[in-house]
């Protein structure tokens, strides 16, 4: 942003789209007066932040309230409970197939580079 006098600042719009004036017609006039449907947009896009926001933070909070119980004898399988949403679940086996695929991965290693000989060359 420049200034009449001279002076400059870098600003986020989105932040201080409130206190901009222009030099419109001989006279100064604020931002939003002018083009109001941009601030309504700016306004629009800080509410859908906060929601997503929010959003996010309850997804973290069902996400870390699972709490290890322990092994599961019968079901041969580890158990978990949620204090936020009250609820145990039995954790998911892995497949043969998926296991395989983690064993094929493992074997396959790169190759160690070394430099040419010059007899290579």
């Amino acid at each position: 942003m420049n200034y009449a006098d001279g002076d400059h600042e870098w600003i986020d719009f989105e932040q201080e789209h409130e206190r901009i004036q222009l030099y419109a017609d001989n006279s100064w006039k604020m931002y939003k007066m002018f083009r109001p449907e941009v601030s309504q947009i700016i306004e629009q896009k800080a509410k859908d932040k906060t929601k997503l926001e929010a959003e996010m933070e309850l997804k973290k909070e069902r996400a870390e309230s699972w709490e290890y119980l322990g092994w599961d004898e019968d079901n041969e399988r580890n158990r978990y409970h949620s204090v936020l949403l009250d609820e145990v679940r039995l954790s998911t086996e892995v497949s043969e197939r998926s296991e395989r695929a983690e064993m094929k991965c493992e074997r396959a290693q790169p190759a160690k580079l070394r430099p040419l000989r010059s007899s290579e060359r």
